[in-house]
């Protein structure tokens, strides 16, 4: 496959690759991950198969978090978000793990992993 193939540079980077793959097909785009995911020490890696490997139904972030919701499972705290004001300036804190890029946003905060 043509986009497989195609090297990694500064105007066909790893997300744009991927996002190409993921518009062709779902299912190989899942296949490609979860190979490369064997090569990491994530604990899916270790896993023979995955069961939603030829799965083709493409979920973001609101659908788990609803699905989390729904289920009566819930969503781990450190997802929610928090409002707080500082100065009469109010901003949404969030407490998980991904960083914000550049450790800048538009608002001109600029304090890593928590703000939106």
């Amino acid at each position: 496959m043509e986009i497989l193939k195609k090297p990694i540079c500064k105007q066909f980077y790893y997300s744009k690759k991927l996002n190409a793959l993921l518009d062709i097909d779902v299912k190989l785009f899942n296949h490609v991950v979860f190979e490369y995911l064997k090569t990491t020490d994530y604990p899916v890696g270790k896993l023979e198969s995955f069961p939603l490997l030829d799965n083709d139904e493409v979920l973001v972030k609101d659908d788990i978090f609803r699905l989390l919701r729904d289920s009566g499972v819930g969503v781990p705290a450190y997802y929610e978000e928090i409002p707080f004001a500082v100065d009469g300036l109010k901003r949404l804190l969030h407490l998980n793990k991904n960083p914000v890029k550049n450790n800048r946003k538009e608002d001109g905060f600029s304090v890593p992993f928590l703000l939106k």
